[in-house]
């Protein structure tokens, strides 16, 4: 973790036990407060402190500006805003404790961490040297077996960064709080949402509250009562993830293969317990994002409506993955809904994302592969067009968006926005036809409640999110035959059944030759849909 090597002099705010100072980020530079001109008012309960002016260079240099804490007592810590002026856009308020102890780190993800040399956590989407966390809330574990909490109390959707480290002068354990307003919204002012810190033993009750604060703020419900989930998918009890197309070109399952796929798996389930997930369903995987139509050396448009239309008398239904934000730059058309639609981090800058070695030249180079604002009014009406073209042509029941997870500050238009815009589109059009994502977030189980995030499978306080959502087997688990990951880049993975709790649904990875290659697995995997299917008669 990059750090200062130097003083940057900060003064000191403290109420009780706690310890803070406040600095403030344009995208020039970082600012503290002035100290020859902080004002602190207040009592044990609470203080208020206020600068009519700023510095930086680590306190060498004055600059214009105000920035202020109010910090008051809480049940069981305190309750902070922090705020600021300056005469240039400010991106960013940085709260910092100081003083805390030594610990072990537990968020809403799939691990624990020590702190080490620092580690940073990102909500809502990844960002570099961080990990990513599904909704603003952490925790430091001490070794009296007590927790620290913190926790952004936050009415819409932007950035926090937690950044947790040992301070290098000996001073105890640091932890930043920082908010990012959202970049459509940036001016010379900034106000942060509460965070809330405080000391508890009893950490389920925080992560039990904040769900039920993060419920409310984005208006997700229970998946059995969701106006989201058409009655169909209540019943799926099994997810055939069928891959199709590799980014080379190279053909794990044809149209015809997964037809025959799908009835054999037929015989076996009552189809109308059966989702067809198909990835690289439109040819080259990826390659072909952006131009979501069926594929010639695959059976082309009649071998694709044989496909589904089988499906459908089989009472199967259909997936399709699009790229959610995604798309190659050759794409027939991009020049009238690309070019304007590019995803911009919020200084301006484009947006490359991640870059697979998908050829594997070890070159890492995807140029062709941009990324793509659901927002954006081009990219918005393409992406909206293309689903509902599959939806009318082919009888597609459900539309999934890969990586929907992948979110900026874009200063142009709200990435979140374009997504709830989208949803409530398609299900005004389509009532029956489910919106189904790669990632989760708080916000993202208001717009796709039903993901394949592979973090959904060992999640800490995962028994607070399940009631909300449905999983199922992820893109890059192997198939039980030769641990192939299909169209995923990774290429291998060692193949794991589906976990037996109610809110991931069984499924197994497809690719050439899976029914053959494993048939005690997929006995076994059809024998866990049963009693799943089972399970929801009750």
């Amino acid at each position: 973790m990059d750090q200062f090597g130097f003083d940057f002099g900060d003064p000191r705010i403290r109420l009780g036990d706690w310890t803070l100072s406040l600095q403030l980020f344009t995208f020039e530079n970082v600012y503290g407060l002035d100290a020859a001109r902080l004002r602190t008012s207040g009592d044990h309960e609470r203080v208020e402190t206020e600068a009519l002016g700023l510095t930086w260079a680590g306190a060498q240099e004055k600059a214009e500006g105000t920035g202020g804490l109010t910090v008051e007592r809480t049940e069981d810590g305190i309750a902070i805003t922090a705020r600021g002026t300056h005469t240039k856009t400010l991106r960013r308020a940085k709260v910092v404790l100081h003083g805390l102890p030594d610990g072990t780190l537990t968020g809403f993800h799939f691990t624990d961490r020590p702190i080490g040399d620092g580690q940073a956590f990102a909500y809502p989407g990844a960002v570099p040297h961080a990990h990513r966390i599904h909704t603003p809330l952490l925790f430091l574990k001490t070794a009296e077996g007590d927790y620290f909490y913190f926790q952004s109390l936050e009415s819409e959707m932007r950035p926090k960064t937690f950044a947790v480290y040992r301070d290098p002068r000996g001073n105890g354990t640091t932890v930043e709080l920082i908010h990012e307003e959202l970049a459509t919204k940036m001016s010379g002012a900034i106000e942060t949402p509460q965070w809330r810190v405080g000391r508890t033993a009893d950490p389920e009750r925080i992560a039990r509250q904040h769900v039920e604060h993060v419920r409310k703020t984005f208006g997700f419900v229970e998946w059995q009562s969701n106006p989201l989930v058409p009655d169909w998918l209540k019943q799926v009890g099994f997810v055939a993830y069928i891959h199709g197309q590799h980014w080379s070109g190279h053909i794990f399952n044809s149209y015809d293969d997964m037809r025959v796929l799908l009835r054999r798996l037929a015989d076996r389930l009552d189809g109308r317990h059966i989702l067809a997930h198909l990835a690289g369903w439109e040819g080259r995987y990826y390659w072909k994002y952006g131009d979501y139509t069926p594929d010639a050396r695959m059976g082309g448009a009649e071998g694709f409506r044989r496909l589904c239309e089988e499906a459908h008398e089989l009472g199967i239904h259909v997936q399709t993955m699009l790229g959610g934000n995604c798309a190659n730059r050759d794409a027939p058309g991009f020049w009238q809904w690309g070019e304007s639609s590019y995803m911009r981090r919020a200084d301006g800058g484009i947006e490359w994302g991640n870059a697979p070695d998908w050829d594997t030249s070890r070159a890492h180079e995807t140029s062709w592969q941009v990324w793509l604002n659901p927002g954006a009014p081009g990219w918005h009406q393409h992406l909206l067009s293309q689903a509902s073209d599959l939806i009318e042509s082919y009888g597609v029941d459900s539309i999934f968006l890969d990586t929907d997870g992948h979110w900026v500050n874009d200063p142009n238009y709200p990435v979140f926005d374009g997504f709830r815009r989208l949803r409530d589109t398609l299900k005004q059009r389509y009532p029956e036809v489910m919106l189904t994502g790669e990632h989760w977030s708080d916000g993202l189980l208001a717009v796709t409640p039903f993901t394949h995030d592979d973090t959904l499978h060992n999640l800490n306080f995962e028994h607070l999110i399940a009631p909300y959502v449905r999983t199922y087997p992820y893109n890059s688990w192997g198939d039980p035959g030769r641990n192939s990951s299909g169209v995923f880049e990774g290429g291998w993975s060692a193949f794991k059944p589906s976990g037996d709790k109610p809110h991931i649904i069984p499924g197994l990875v497809f690719v050439d030759g899976t029914l053959e290659a494993a048939p005690d697995a997929v006995d076994a995997a059809i024998a866990h849909a049963r009693r799943y299917v089972a399970n929801l008669a009750r």
